[in-house]
């Protein structure tokens, strides 16, 4: 089992429906991350580096980038993908409400848990508005 939480919401579909998973899951070692994960951490990367330095996401393919999961090039298909993204972040910005990007999150002191942190993709925080986003 990787070092997610317990009970992240990522996995709350599994875990929700049948809560013996999470035990059953654990006598597993964590084999990795296949294709389709590392191709998905390979696009938050990029928003998230776009978001940071505010880069429009098209200006970086051909470029190289690393992150947990190895090297790889930006193209075209994922830069258009994290495109919008990036374009709704911007719009948000320009409206004057915060932006914050890969942030590690944790409720407990809302909820007395210590078993369901994980890190957002996007927060856009207003006055009276907190909006979360999970990049798929």
């Amino acid at each position: 089992m990787s070092d997610h939480a317990k009970l992240s919401p990522s996995k709350r579909s599994r875990w929700a429906l049948c809560p013996g998973s999470i035990r059953e899951e654990a006598k597993y070692p964590d084999t990795g991350s296949g294709p389709a994960a590392a191709d998905g951490t390979h696009s938050h990367t990029l928003l998230e580096h776009c978001i940071k330095q505010f880069v429009d996401p098209l200006s970086m393919v051909g470029q190289l980038m690393t992150d947990h999961e190895g090297l790889f090039h930006v193209d075209a298909d994922r830069a258009a993908r994290v495109k919008v993204a990036f374009d709704y972040v911007h719009k948000i910005e320009n409206l004057g409400l915060r932006v914050i990007s890969e942030t590690k999150v944790d409720p407990e002191f809302l909820l007395g848990r210590s078993d369901l942190s994980g890190t957002v993709d996007v927060q856009i925080i207003g006055d009276d508005m907190l909006e979360l986003i999970d990049y798929k």
